[in-house]
């Protein structure tokens, strides 16, 4: 088993892969040789012979030209829009991803955010550095109503954070399917979810569907009083509406974690958006969460050598994308 490791020079260095960590996780018994490089600096002929290859923002189709023998391509992260559709895969090889690992740091994230919102952070932020004292009451958060936007990991992490904090959560997903824990409605009644919902929280994965899905039309609905929160993909928001809405005191605030470019360029007019919070694409990462990705992989090797290709984890549909 011959398994090669891209790192992707000028990542966050939580995300770098060493042989020693891969050798860690992946099975001693396998007797893999592994190859760690950076992607600025490939073994060509390791990855010609390399049956598995993971990696993070790689170059799927240098991956396509010289390996073609792999077996499974393993993505560091959970969102892999990057590379649809698969149809660059070597023949019978699977794309995995890291779905699932982000869960919990989302679900830290949202305790805070929701809160912080529905205080109004932002309207203080902005009054004390102006040095302005801007005093406003808020009630409870409990009893206010979530609509989030997809229900894989993050979305179930969202709505378990709500729920805890009191509020009542409405999940819009592609398929509508129920779930036991809250009301569920397909894509086609987003419109119809919007107008009562007082968080829109999106935290679903960016696809061809879902690209643009909360434009001007869609943040029209939103009543003046509701916040909105993304901690899924930049482009799924048409953020010049988000912002004009916010500066016309159509919406109460938001708080974006992920852009359509990142870094968030210096002088791009979000930074001075009222009512808006930036974090810098935190929500859901953790120091840790290479080591869970590379356990998924570890997992997913085993499978292969033992004859269970059908059973991996986090196999992605090319057709849905994700």
């Amino acid at each position: 088993m011959n398994i090669y490791a891209e790192n992707l020079r000028g990542r966050d260095p939580a995300y770098v892969m060493s042989e020693a960590l891969l050798r860690s996780i992946i099975d001693p018994e396998l007797k893999a040789h592994i190859t760690v490089r950076w992607n600025d600096d490939p073994d060509l002929r390791a990855l010609a012979e390399a049956d598995v290859f993971v990696g993070g923002g790689f170059d799927h189709q240098r991956v396509a030209k010289h390996a073609q023998r792999l077996r499974l391509v393993h993505s560091t992260s959970a969102g892999i829009e990057r590379y649809l559709p698969l149809d660059w895969l070597p023949s019978g090889a699977a794309f995995t991803n890291s779905r699932g690992i982000h869960a919990e740091k989302a679900r830290e994230y949202m305790t805070w955010a929701l809160p912080a919102l529905h205080a109004g952070l932002p309207r203080f932020t902005q009054a004390q550095n102006e040095r302005r004292w801007d005093r406003k009451l808020t009630g409870l958060i409990a009893g206010k109503h979530l609509a989030v936007l997809g229900l894989g990991a993050l979305g179930g992490a969202v709505a378990e954070a709500a729920r805890a904090l009191g509020l009542r959560v409405t999940a819009v997903t592609r398929s509508g399917k129920p779930s036991p824990m809250m009301r569920v409605f397909s894509i086609e009644h987003l419109a119809a979810v919007l107008p009562t919902a007082d968080f829109l929280v999106v935290a679903c994965p960016l696809t061809p569907a879902t690209r643009g899905l909360i434009g001007a039309e869609a943040i029209a609905r939103l009543p003046s009083t509701a916040s909105v929160i993304n901690i899924g993909r930049g482009p799924i928001i048409d953020t010049t509406a988000l912002c004009a809405a916010l500066s016309q005191n159509r919406l109460a605030g938001a708080l974006l974690d992920v852009f359509d470019v990142e870094p968030l360029p210096t002088d791009s007019p979000i930074w001075d958006t009222p009512g808006l919070l930036v974090t810098p694409h935190v929500s859901c990462d953790a120091p840790d969460n290479i080591s869970r990705s590379l356990q998924i992989l570890g997992r997913n090797v085993k499978k292969l050598l033992d004859g269970s290709a059908s059973q991996l984890e986090n196999r992605v549909d090319g057709d849905l994308g994700y």
